[in-house]
């Protein structure tokens, strides 16, 4: 973008930052120094209405040729109309000052810590609830030295004890590493709030990291390894979620008890916050407006929807407004009363509103079957007709028979009556003509 208003410039100081905290600063004047180099480049700019971009371009060969620096092209402001004092930058003061610049950090580092650490800026502070709500994982390179212990567990506590180291190799340190990731593995699911024999615990392993419930469990360890080992020194890697700089020096104190020793914590070093890596932090030589502003739009990829919700199935997720709400760091539903400004019920949200629209497709088809099966009920209806027409038929047919059936009889009658007759004739004849 075009750095020639200031206005426009701070419009778009809208996103997450990363950057590398050096060790020995505190977390709040890394926040105080950034924001005073985008204070000083925005007012470096045109802030107010009447002034513009000046180039001055130093055009003396013989000058130009003694300092490299008066070759280059300054930039400067004035006022467009030099009468008009009262609109000069002189009198109006700078137009940003520190306070202007909103940030803000998730999951802090110590003053002795150096890494990765994260920032939202502007209105990309909105992302930072869903991603402390995402749960990542932090990878640390943690190191450590032998033979001695301190009171507060760093190198500048007052010293209480010194042992002695000769006794440690790499295999015991391995050991004990071991046991220490195999004892948080034992909490994971108990951390995760399911029951490790049951149903939801099997679809929670099926689908990746076992995170734990909220941000308030204790320190979840998912992988400690020893990368480098030179005694007295030695350097851990060691993967964790809601863990604390506090919690690694204890964690190098306890190392060296197992191992009949002491030990202290030397230096810690974050590599990775989720899915940003050193490659996206920058360092302090470049926590400058330009560098800042590629930096938000490197990290802008980082905090898609499929990335913030590492934990959930995305499939699941219906698309439309929702979706872009989320993707945009906004909660679900704005427009409602909501309960808590809480990652989890915006997922709830989401998913009810998707089983309700399934549900209703599902009654309408049922409603449709139910239907289908009453009109199949009807032609039912018509065969239990057609058998009552063919039953009234048959019976019709049975009466018509038993009333030829009774036509019959009439005619054995008739047959009766014919051999009355014939008897009675016979009877005549006998009395006319009296056998001799």
């Amino acid at each position: 973008m075009k750095f020639d208003w200031a206005p426009a410039v701070y419009r778009n100081l809208n996103g997450i930052l990363c950057v590398y905290k050096p060790s020995g600063l505190p977390v709040h004047k890394v926040t105080e120094i950034i924001q005073a180099n985008i204070v000083r480049d925005l007012n470096a700019l045109p802030c107010y209405k009447y002034e513009r971009l000046v180039r001055n371009v130093n055009t003396d060969p013989v000058t130009a040729a003694a300092t490299t620096s008066l070759s280059m092209p300054t930039v400067t402001t004035q006022p467009t109309v030099q009468d008009e004092l009262s609109e000069h930058r002189l009198v109006l003061g700078p137009r940003y000052i520190p306070s202007d610049i909103t940030m803000r950090h998730i999951h802090g580092l110590s003053r002795h810590t150096s890494g990765v650490l994260v920032y939202g800026v502007g209105r990309g502070c909105q992302y930072i609830e869903h991603i402390a709500q995402a749960k990542y994982l932090r990878v640390y390179h943690v190191k450590g030295r032998f033979g001695w212990a301190t009171e507060n567990f760093s190198p500048k506590g007052r010293i209480i004890e010194r042992t002695s180291f000769r006794h440690i190799t790499k295999p015991k340190l391995d050991k004990v590493c071991a046991s220490a990731q195999a004892g948080h593995t034992k909490n994971m699911f108990e951390y995760a709030g399911v029951h490790p024999d049951s149903q939801a615990a099997y679809e929670l392993a099926a689908r990746g990291l076992v995170r734990p419930a909220h941000g308030q469990t204790p320190p979840m360890l998912y992988g400690v390894k020893c990368i480098d080992f030179n005694p007295p020194d030695f350097t851990l890697e060691i993967h964790a979620i809601n863990e604390k700089c506090t919690y690694m020096g204890h964690l190098i104190h306890d190392i060296g008890l197992q191992l009949k020793s002491g030990a202290v914590c030397t230096h810690i070093r974050r590599l990775r916050y989720g899915h940003f890596l050193l490659d996206h932090a920058l360092l302090r030589n470049d926590w400058t407006l330009e560098n800042i502003l590629l930096n938000m739009r490197l990290c802008r990829p980082l905090v898609s929807v499929d990335k913030l919700l590492s934990d959930i199935n995305i499939k699941q997720l219906p698309s439309g407004a929702d979706v872009r709400r989320i993707s945009s760091g906004h909660d679900v539903a704005d427009t409602e009363p909501r309960l808590s400004n809480t990652r989890t019920k915006n997922i709830v949200s989401l998913l009810d509103s998707k089983s309700e629209i399934n549900d209703d497709s599902l009654i309408r088809g049922d409603n449709a079957n139910d239907d289908s099966l009453k009109g199949g009920n009807d032609e039912n209806d018509s065969l239990i007709r057609g058998d009552n027409a063919n039953d009234d038929s048959l019976i019709r047919g049975d009466n018509a028979n038993d009333d030829s059936l009774k036509g019959g009889d009439d005619e054995n009658d008739s047959l009766i009556r014919g051999d009355d007759a014939e008897d009675i004739s016979y009877k005549r004849n006998e009395r006319m003509y009296p056998s001799r």
